[in-house]
């Protein structure tokens, strides 16, 4: 490729010296963007031998030149020259990134000599693009920091393309403080242009600012976003567990009175203890004194079983309460499943339980009207007890209220059961909304999609463009 030298000047003219004059007019200083202006002298005595190096075809030797130039002032000329000096050297990536650069800051009062300048640019910059695979970055967020291959190229919106040698893969990122970094994998060949957009989402985790920071603040909780700790949760449900078992272990213990009872009233009713029965008496061998004890253990029993089962209830209608709350402030992104599951357990729980402390409180009734049946029996027939024609009936309408007693008894203790298959439910539901829902990320971290990358397209060839001279 055919290169044509311009001097580092411009003719009062305006015309564009392509390398046939070494006559130049004095032009005022060109600004740059981001460099000194106190080394301008130096820089431009530089970019002048590296214009007399490149009028010699040593092209290495001026971009050796240029670069030095460049190090110490950025203007577009000297940018210009460095990649064309690098197109000519077959460093088509730096090339392109220092021409793009060069456009970039291209003066925008353009008159013929400029106009032409910036087309020889733009002719060695399209040839530069042909060996190379040209990206265009966006970010969903500004001012976040890009990397092309690991090494930061400016910040969001980038100004000029990525450019990329062909064969193999590349990586371009971008990271933000307060949000999740991103990156995608770039492949193509040579000619090819892409379309990377990279969408960045706000790490809830590090949202906290950074520019007042708190060192006595404790460090962030698992259940951070939830009305409850999850442990909290194991409070009512263990109390419910405790509820249930106390009240099947004192049913249990009052169904052992209540037999008692039974056997009393037809043990001593029947075999007496002669002439010393009367209930009236103080020895303690008395019948009376039998069953009344029988009576007093197994209202303590009964009561015990109700308070125990009704606790059951109301900590697992407390455990309810406390989903219900959670629910309206948790993140449903983080749910596992709808909250709406836990209404099936609770509720068939709730209800058992309330029902089991019902019947008790029945079976309690029937059991204390037993026994006082018994008592009657005793002050009226005596030692005949149920063998007096005028108390038999009396026996069996007793033995009607305990059967009543033992049946209600029976069917507290099923729905105990009942309520204690709810509750285990629960817990093993509460584990996993909780267990799982820790593992799944908030609203903003699902927002998080993979890197857009966009068909490649085919670049124009403009192989073999005269590329002009270097000013």
């Amino acid at each position: 490729m055919s290169v044509r030298l311009l001097s580092s000047a411009v003719i009062a003219a305006a015309v564009v010296v392509l390398g046939a004059s070494d006559a130049v007019a004095q032009s005022p200083p060109v600004p740059t963007h981001g460099a000194p202006a106190r080394g301008s002298d130096e820089a431009e005595a530089l970019q002048k031998q590296g214009n007399d190096l490149a009028k010699k075809g040593n092209w290495e030797g001026a971009r050796a030149k240029y670069k030095a130039a460049y190090q110490i002032s950025k203007t577009y000329k000297i940018t210009g020259n460095l990649g064309l000096a690098e197109v000519e050297s077959g460093m088509y990536r730096d090339a392109a990134t220092h021409l793009s650069e060069a456009l970039q800051f291209f003066p925008t009062v353009v008159d013929d000599t400029l106009r032409a300048q910036r087309e020889q640019l733009e002719q060695a910059l399209a040839a530069a693009k042909e060996h190379l695979v040209t990206v265009t970055v966006d970010v969903s967020e500004p001012n976040a920091e890009i990397a092309a291959d690991g090494v930061v190229v400016g910040k969001s919106p980038l100004a000029r393309p990525l450019f990329y040698d062909p064969g193999g893969a590349h990586t371009v990122s971008a990271r933000l403080d307060g949000y999740l970094p991103n990156q995608a994998k770039v492949e193509g060949s040579a000619g090819n242009s892409q379309h990377v957009v990279l969408a960045l989402a706000r790490d809830t985790a590090s949202a906290a600012p950074k520019a007042e920071p708190k060192p006595e603040a404790p460090p962030q909780s698992p259940s951070s976003g939830r009305a409850f700790h999850p442990a909290l949760f194991s409070i009512p449900l263990v109390a419910a567990g405790v509820g249930i078992g106390a009240g099947t272990y004192l049913r249990s213990a009052a169904y052992g009175q209540l037999s008692n009872l039974i056997d009393n009233q037809y043990f001593y009713v029947t075999h007496g203890f002669g002439n010393s029965v009367n209930c009236d008496a103080s020895s303690p061998l008395t019948v009376c004194q039998y069953i009344n004890s029988n009576k007093q253990s197994f209202d303590r029993a009964s009561a015990g079983a109700e308070a125990s089962f009704g606790l059951a209830a109301g900590m697992l209608a407390v455990t309810g309460v406390m989903l219900a709350v959670e629910a309206r402030n948790d993140d449903p992104a983080r749910r596992p499943f709808h909250p709406g599951w836990f209404a099936a357990p609770l509720v068939v729980g709730t209800v058992a339980l309330s029902a089991a402390a019902g019947l008790h409180a029945a079976s309690a009734k029937h059991g204390a009207q037993m026994a006082d049946g018994a008592v009657g029996i005793y002050r009226r027939s005596g030692a005949a007890g149920c063998d007096d024609p005028a108390s038999n009936a009396d026996c069996q309408a007793n033995l009607s209220v305990a059967n009543a007693s033992d049946t209600e008894g029976n069917a507290a203790l099923g729905m105990a059961i009942v309520g204690g298959i709810a509750t285990v439910a629960t817990g093993i539901m509460v584990g996993a909304y909780f267990g799982l829902g820790a593992n799944k990320p908030s609203d903003d971290k699902a927002a998080a999609g993979p890197p857009i990358i966009i068909a490649p397209r085919l670049g124009a060839n403009d192989r073999g463009v005269n590329i002009g001279g270097v000013w």
